[in-house]
């Protein structure tokens, strides 16, 4: 009898010391949540505040989007119109001193060696005009045919000019820049002739 009552003892003891366990965990649960900051709740009328100066904020970021927009399209318009103003410019005294050589001409108050160097001195002065923005001759006469820069027209056997070297130019080519503008019409050598074609001409 002795020996049930001390089991009893030992289970109440063991109940005992478990309640102490929950207590402790309840109260360090309830400091914890005392501790921990509560977040404020935001008020209606704030949140709509804050989307207002958002809405605000989106529309003045649309309306100098349009404008930049607006305005690029016009710079873009005038680009387009006046890129070629400078070169204009370029060619008005040089029209004006062929004008002034053509009219010398017709009235007789020059002859024609000096027509031709007035004529020659404006091509010179439209030479130097191209120059200014890039664009230059195709090396054309006495080098060796290249179809990236030569368009070939006729060619001919020659005793004078390697095989497929230009021997005659009847159209300058024009380059701008890295860029060809147009291909040079040249007749390209197909070198000496052979003996029996010279007989054959003979």
């Amino acid at each position: 009898m002795e020996k049930f009552k001390g089991k009893g003892s030992a289970q109440k003891e063991a109940d005992r010391i478990m309640e102490e366990g929950d207590l402790q965990e309840k109260e360090l649960s309830l400091e914890t949540d005392k501790e921990a900051p509560q977040s404020p709740q935001s008020s209606p009328d704030k949140v709509l505040a804050e989307l207002e100066e958002t809405r605000d904020r989106l529309l003045r970021t649309l309306a100098e989007m349009d404008n930049f927009k607006k305005r690029s399209q016009r710079e873009m318009e005038d680009f387009r119109k006046y890129a070629n103003e400078d070169l204009i410019k370029g060619l008005l005294p040089v029209i004006d001193n062929l004008e002034r050589a053509l009219e010398s001409a017709r009235k007789g108050q020059c002859d024609i060696g000096a027509l031709v160097e007035g004529i020659d001195l404006t091509a010179k002065e439209i030479s130097a005009l191209l120059g200014k923005y890039g664009v230059t001759c195709v090396d054309a006469l006495g080098k060796p045919f290249d179809p990236a820069y030569h368009q070939a027209l006729m060619q001919q056997p020659s005793h004078e000019h390697p095989e497929n070297t230009v021997m005659e130019e009847v159209q300058k080519g024009y380059t701008m820049k890295d860029r060809l503008l147009r291909p040079s019409l040249v007749c390209v050598s197909a070198g000496s002739p052979k003996k029996g074609a010279d007989e054959n001409l003979n």
